[in-house]
């Protein structure tokens, strides 16, 4: 398969071809900021709280479908 058609394809699946291709891609520094964040906080409800929320965030931003009404709770 040429280059550009991994990168296109990887494009349709909003993702890096470096992941299509098993490579781990951590640029964005997203994991270590929420990571650093539940680090920091140091009650446990808050922490759960803020978990919550990250998990909601990565689930609208990487398994995003439009038949689904998230509700947070």
């Amino acid at each position: 398969m040429r280059a550009s058609g991994l990168a296109e394809i990887a494009k349709v699946l909003q993702t890096t071809p470096n992941y299509l291709l098993g490579f781990a891609d951590n640029n964005d520094g997203f994991a270590d900021e929420a990571l650093g964040l539940l680090r920091d906080v140091k009650d446990q409800s808050v922490r759960e709280i803020l978990l919550k929320q990250i998990m909601a965030l990565i689930w609208k931003m990487y398994c995003f479908c439009p038949y689904i009404d998230l509700q947070y709770g």
